[in-house]
């Protein structure tokens, strides 16, 4: 399954949003959140200051990205807007 799949099945959507909003689920949520928490690390013998950080930093995007989608599931997939949404006046295609 996708997660346009998921998001787009009003069942599963609301079951994850309620589970979302537990206080289990909000406790859990902030200790993986702490995991993905910069910490002091030395850079290790061999690389440069410049490459350790773009690697971690590169990490971390990814960490909260994955973190942010898995909670996505619990919001439905916004609506596409029509060219009519965006331009009312817009004439028919013949």
């Amino acid at each position: 399954m996708t997660i346009e799949q998921f998001r787009s099945n009003e069942v599963l959507v609301t079951s994850f949003a309620s589970l979302i909003k537990t206080n289990e689920f909000q406790i859990a949520l902030d200790i993986v959140r702490d995991l993905g928490t910069p910490r002091e690390v030395g850079v290790p013998d061999g690389v440069s200051f410049a490459e350790w950080n773009s690697h971690q930093n590169a990490r971390r995007e990814g960490y909260h990205q994955a973190l942010d989608s898995f909670l996505a599931l619990g919001s439905p997939l916004p609506k596409r807007r029509s060219d009519r949404d965006l331009m009312p006046s817009l004439e028919p295609e013949e």
